[in-house]
């Protein structure tokens, strides 16, 4: 478990290493707003694609070569992503991405799960020490990504990137153990989805699943639009928005290490305060607006990775390792469909009426949360392995 830990730490912590600066530095190469959402529209509907069949391959005895892959394909993108200077080269860049993200996205979370259970280790504790480490991992990074970049060319940081990718996928294949804990799969076809299995899952824990995927469209769109709530007149130094992205992230590690160690019920009390407060600092700004709004956005993003923890946690407590990557593949792609039409909506309604509307949407996660994980007396959270 270790090994996964250190690669995912790497993975996340050198593909963020741009993160700062990527939309402005795609903007410095010729490309327009709308040029930009298009390729990010084109990576959603990749991964909508992709995400079922990938995960499933992962499923049927290929995880350890997902993960080399999906290494080795986020290498190729950063390395397009600076030699890129045109829509089509940006675009074809992209495709790597998606395929990467997509590769990774429900193979490491099983691959981690799995690992941990062959050491009688939980599923909690496996999933938030990774998310506290891979945190940490991003803040530094990120860290580094933004003092660096008036310094040297981005261009080049995206080079370094791309070599510090290629060394990762290496670390990959030679330090992690052999994933194959699914030697009968093989003998079934490749393509097979035993799809009876996740609907009977999915049926019995409703609960579970809808608060998981309803949480992570909150969490996607806050991570989509959290700048528009410094936006309130004041000209905020695009640096300042800079270190708040990296302390956003150590706000995560912090959570992660919270909830790591404490029992599922004060993780769900812990996180309910939290969005009282944030509700008192929205309405009531203390001292000053944008203080208030940056204390604000960051117990939301604590409060929200300790219920995304404790909530994947209970679904991976609930599936076999035959189907675990590919169930989480279907919570995602519920959430992309989702996403990809409430984005232009939610970029209407703040247009409209506001960042109020992000403040609404935050705090309809401890209605949630109360009525789901309390009333129902933790009916979705049970352990019953199939």
């Amino acid at each position: 478990m270790r090994a996964l830990i250190t690669f995912g730490s790497l993975f996340y912590g050198v593909r963020v290493f741009t993160g700062a600066f990527m939309l402005i530095y795609m903007m410095n190469q010729g490309l327009t707003l709308a040029e930009v959402g298009y390729i990010k529209a084109f990576q959603s509907i990749l991964m909508m694609i992709l995400d079922v069949p990938l995960n499933l391959f992962s499923d049927k005895g290929f995880r350890k070569i997902s993960l080399v892959l999906a290494a080795i394909f986020e290498a190729v993108w950063l390395c397009l992503m600076g030699a890129a200077d045109s829509f089509s080269m940006f675009m074809a860049a992209e495709f790597f991405n998606a395929v990467a993200l997509t590769l990774i996205a429900g193979t490491y979370n099983a691959s981690l799960v799995e690992s941990a259970r062959l050491k009688n280790i939980s599923a909690k504790e496996s999933l938030a020490k990774s998310n506290h480490y891979n945190h940490l991992s991003m803040f530094i990074f990120s860290l580094i990504g933004i003092s660096l970049v008036n310094l040297i060319d981005a261009s080049i940081l995206f080079y370094i990137s791309a070599l510090s990718m290629a060394v990762t996928s290496v670390v990959a294949m030679y330090s992690i153990d052999n994933l194959d804990f699914q030697t009968n799969n093989k003998k079934k076809k490749i393509l097979t989805i035993n799809y009876k299995e996740i609907l009977i899952i999915v049926h019995n824990y409703k609960p579970l699943f809808i608060l998981l995927i309803l949480v992570n469209i909150i969490f996607n769109i806050l991570a989509q639009f959290w700048q528009v709530l410094f936006n309130k007149g004041d000209n905020i130094p695009a640096i300042e928005l800079g270190v708040t992205f990296s302390f956003l992230l150590l706000t995560q590690s912090i959570a992660s290490y919270t909830t790591r160690h404490l029992p599922r019920r004060f993780s769900v009390i812990l996180a309910n305060i939290c969005f009282i407060i944030i509700a008192y600092l929205i309405y009531c700004p203390i001292y000053s607006q944008f203080a208030s709004y940056c204390v604000a956005i960051i117990l939301s993003f604590f409060a929200i990775r300790i219920l995304l923890i404790e909530l994947e946690s209970s679904m991976h407590e609930l599936i076999n390792d035959s189907i675990r990557a590919t169930t989480d593949s279907v919570v995602s792609l519920f959430n992309r469909v989702a996403l990809l039409g409430l984005f232009p909506l939610i970029g209407y309604g703040i247009d409209m009426s506001g960042a109020m509307i992000l403040s609404l949407l935050v705090l309809i996660i401890p209605i949630l949360s109360s009525l789901l994980l309390f009333y129902e007396k933790f009916k979705a959270l049970k352990i019953k392995r199939i």
